[in-house]
């Protein structure tokens, strides 16, 4: 990559990636703080251990929403990230042929990167491929996600709860 794209090809997708996980982080804990509030976890003075399934369920569930959220900016983070700099052979029709190229310092197989930025990539894939494509992936993400902040925030919850006490 450095080679063929220079060092600004190791960042290419930095500023996308800074520009979902922040939303994400800031629509978990809000819509985890939300939800807490709507499944009435706030007013229930239970033992803690009463109180565990119900701060893994409304992590969860927040994990989800902030996932279907942020989907669209991870698909072009993602895209970003994995898009192929080589040329592959074109047939007289113009469609790609299935071989790879192989790269051995050969400059005439390079070309420049499909998308050169956040806007790019968005215009490039809603031209393409349609608006439904910015939520390709939703339900892995979300079926990631669930019990990731499920664990992480719900873990969270049960620790300060218990330090609390002391």
């Amino acid at each position: 990559v450095l080679r063929r794209e220079g060092a600004w090809g190791l960042y290419r997708s930095m500023p996308t990636t800074l520009a979902m996980n922040v939303p994400y982080g800031s629509i978990l804990v809000a819509s985890n703080e939300s939800m807490k509030q709507f499944l009435g976890v706030r007013k229930m003075r239970q033992d803690t251990r009463n109180l565990l399934p119900w701060y893994f369920l409304s992590a969860g569930l927040s994990g989800a929403v902030a996932s279907a959220a942020t989907q669209p900016l991870d698909v072009v983070k993602t895209r970003l990230q994995t898009q192929d700099c080589l040329v592959r052979p074109k047939r007289p029709d113009g469609t790609s042929m299935r071989e790879p190229v192989t790269y051995a310092g050969d400059s005439t197989n390079l070309c420049a990167p499909k998308y050169s930025g956040f806007l790019s990539a968005v215009r490039t894939i809603v031209r393409e491929e349609g608006w439904l494509a910015l939520y390709t992936g939703t339900m892995p993400r979300m079926l990631h996600a669930v019990p990731s902040a499920a664990m992480c925030w719900g873990t969270y919850e049960v620790v300060k709860n218990f330090l609390q006490d002391y």
